[in-house]
């Protein structure tokens, strides 16, 4: 009797004895590598192995801004602070606690979606934007969502000729050719996004007056551009992607995280990470 009273006292997450108490720091690195931390955190926090977490991005990260406020995540977010309040170990990415592959490699996109939908909200002047632009933009259409991820990605992954990807787009074109296509272009690069102008005129859609690469340099590794602005865009075109009809993707943390804010959209991946 003793011993299942001490199972029932361990495993009630009210008491929990053991469990860890952490407040999630941010890495020096992309929107969306930082997204998938919280995710991984939150799985964690989830499945009972936490007893308490938060997420404090605070003076630190690369969308920090000191005219926004000392926590990015603040800035596109609602606040993470989940269990009771305390004392929290400071921790970053890729520890023993959390690793941003986890999610990209051993969650399913449902198990994503469950916890961005329970968990995580967008700010609502973001989220009006979102809204607007889909009613406005793709209304009546069957909507090609496409992502090229250029600048320095090559590092990461093998770059996709930009003929591959017109091909590409062009027989999906032609398979719904009777359904009002649209096709809304999400890019770093505005080199990219003028050659599907090109290619496909009026049929091209893309979130206006966002801040694109003229230089083959990484956003948000360019001190010249507003961090804010480049976080805002990048969620932006994450959930817009997720609610066209279909998706076109090269290999990124953003386009890939729009999966998970959609399990039940058809994709077709162009490229994967080297060695993966």
């Amino acid at each position: 009797m003793r011993s299942i009273f001490l199972l029932f006292f361990l495993m009630n997450g009210s008491m929990a004895i053991g469990l860890e108490s952490l407040s999630l720091g941010s890495r020096d690195a992309g929107m969306f590598s930082i997204f998938f931390d919280v995710l991984d955190l939150l799985k964690s926090y989830d499945k009972g192995r936490f007893h308490s977490i938060e997420v404090d991005f605070r003076n630190e990260g690369h969308y920090y801004d000191a005219k926004k406020g000392p926590d990015w995540w603040g800035y596109y977010f609602e606040p993470i602070k989940l269990g009771p309040e305390g004392r929290k170990q400071r921790i970053y990415g890729c520890t023993q606690y959390v690793n941003p592959y986890n999610i990209e490699y051993r969650t399913t996109r449902r198990k994503a979606y469950h916890l961005i939908d329970t968990y995580i909200q967008i700010k609502p002047d973001i989220q009006k934007d979102i809204d607007d632009y889909e009613a406005r933009e793709f209304a009546e259409h069957f909507v090609i969502g496409l992502h090229y991820r250029g600048t320095d990605k090559r590092s990461e992954a093998p770059p996709v000729p930009y003929k591959k990807v017109v091909d590409v787009v062009y027989a999906e074109v032609l398979k719904h050719r009777n359904d009002n296509v649209r096709i809304y272009v999400a890019t770093d690069e505005q080199q990219f996004l003028n050659y599907m102008i090109s290619q496909f005129g009026d049929l091209v859609c893309y979130y206006p007056d966002a801040i694109r690469s003229v230089s083959g340099k990484a956003l948000h590794y360019d001190p010249k551009h507003s961090s804010y602005q480049v976080g805002r865009e990048a969620l932006i075109d994450c959930v817009l992607l997720s609610r066209t009809d279909t998706l076109i993707r090269t290999s990124s943390n953003l386009s890939l995280c729009s999966t998970f804010f959609n399990p039940d959209l058809q994709v077709k991946e162009l490229s994967k990470r080297w060695n993966r």
